[in-house]
């Protein structure tokens, strides 16, 4: 074989993919050809070094794909950790604005007054306190025509920790307006003290709300 046809098959030769007598053919040539043996070693080489090569370029793609994965998998991490931050803290501002903590008597801290607005009597409660909300109960004799006033008042955890106003407020209720009105006469007004619940429960057991009650104000007029 001449020097051109080794050339062509040293290639194929390297890959190992020449017959028996092929290669026999070329090895006898290279044993009598220094030319076409430097040739192969210098093929040997470059597809050494084109092997290196994609070696490199193949462990470089799959670092990048590893760092990215790590990338998105840190990022799906920072975001479910700051979803489920978001969540407690919702929940928690929730139980904060809502655990209602009822407000103990203070013979100090209450005042009823009756106040005349409208050619009306109005009944005012005075609190000299922080409350956050309040709610108010009448209960009727079986005339109908009497009426005993329950009032609850509460602040929660949110306003004890964080209003700006504390217990410096002086708040100024109103229970009932038109107190002379005959059809319908508060006899009583009443601070709940126990659980209130029972202001809410379909079967409202009121000897016990007015045993769990405390008397603030009491009707001279109405016996």
């Amino acid at each position: 074989m001449n020097c051109n046809i080794i050339n062509d098959l040293l290639p194929l030769y390297i890959d190992g993919v020449v017959s028996e007598d092929t290669k026999n053919a070329v090895e006898e040539h290279l044993a009598s050809c220094p030319d076409c043996a430097n040739r192969l070693q210098r093929l040997k080489i470059e597809l050494e070094s084109e092997i290196r090569e994609q070696a490199a370029q193949a462990e470089k793609k799959a670092l990048l794909a590893a760092k990215k994965k790590l990338r998105k998998k840190r990022i799906i991490t920072a975001v479910i950790s700051a979803c489920v931050a978001f969540v407690i803290l919702v929940i928690g501002v929730f139980i904060l604005r809502n655990i209602r903590i009822p407000i103990e008597y203070k013979e100090e801290n209450f005042k009823v007054k009756i106040e005349r607005e409208y050619d009306e009597d109005w009944l005012y409660l005075y609190y000299d306190g922080m409350i956050s909300g309040h709610n108010q109960l009448g209960v009727l004799d079986e005339t109908g025509t009497k009426e005993q006033m329950y009032i609850e008042m509460y602040t929660t955890p949110w306003d004890e920790l964080f209003s700006s106003n504390k217990r410096s407020d002086k708040n100024r209720i109103c229970v009932i307006a038109g107190l002379n009105d005959p059809h319908e006469q508060i006899t009583e007004l009443r601070l709940i003290t126990g659980d209130i619940r029972m202001m809410y429960e379909p079967s409202r057991d009121y000897d016990k709300l007015m045993e769990s009650s405390v008397l603030l104000w009491e009707n001279p007029k109405v016996r």
